[in-house]
């Protein structure tokens, strides 16, 4: 019996490593870095990013199901060496749940850093808002050698995989994975 259930799953792995991947579509994910840059405030380097975050099809319908997702905004500061690579100075995360709540048909956004709660009409409105840093402190100038040079890069990466387990199989089969924009890279100034 044990012997069938296991032959049984081994042919429904390999039908689903068989299926075939369906082509990208016009209404899928885009995540892109527009604009980014820091300012020097009371001795304090602060980003500001404008970001367009639009979720594909089948992230938006796990979402509308119940599913949360979770924005992350990677944020990474190196000093540039000319005989090694670039030394990581400071890795930084702004993460971000977004759940829809059925009954009062909103889009809660959590700061999960901060702990902090807004609501939005639409997972569009939500995602906008999100695509909108300002303000994010990096990094104190004292803690920085006058004589160096740093670069600070950005991306925003949906991440399914810190979605409970009973969503992450689920999520991976209907959404195909992360979602993530290229690096956005410019000099600390």
């Amino acid at each position: 019996m044990i012997k069938r259930w296991v032959q049984a799953g081994a042919v429904v792995l390999a039908l689903a490593a068989a299926a075939p991947v369906p082509p990208a579509r016009a209404d899928d994910a885009r995540f892109d870095i527009k604009s980014a840059y820091t300012v020097l405030r009371n001795g304090v380097y602060y980003l500001n990013a404008n970001m367009s975050l639009v979720l594909n099809s089948e992230a938006a319908s796990a979402l509308n199901s119940g599913v949360p997702l979770v924005l992350k905004i990677n944020i990474e500061l190196t000093r540039r060496r000319s005989l090694m690579w670039d030394a990581t100075v400071a890795e930084l995360a702004q993460s971000y749940r977004v759940t829809y709540h059925a009954l009062s048909r909103r889009y809660v956004v959590q700061n999960m850093n901060s702990g902090r709660k807004t609501s939005y009409r639409s997972w569009r409105a939500a995602f906008a808002r999100l695509g909108e840093l300002s303000g994010v402190p990096v990094i104190d100038a004292s803690l920085l050698d006058p004589e160096e040079h740093y670069d600070i890069s950005i991306r925003a990466l949906l991440d399914v995989k810190i979605i409970p387990t009973g969503f992450g199989l689920l999520t991976s089969v209907f959404y195909g994975g992360d979602e993530s924009s290229d690096w956005y890279e410019w000099a600390l100034r």
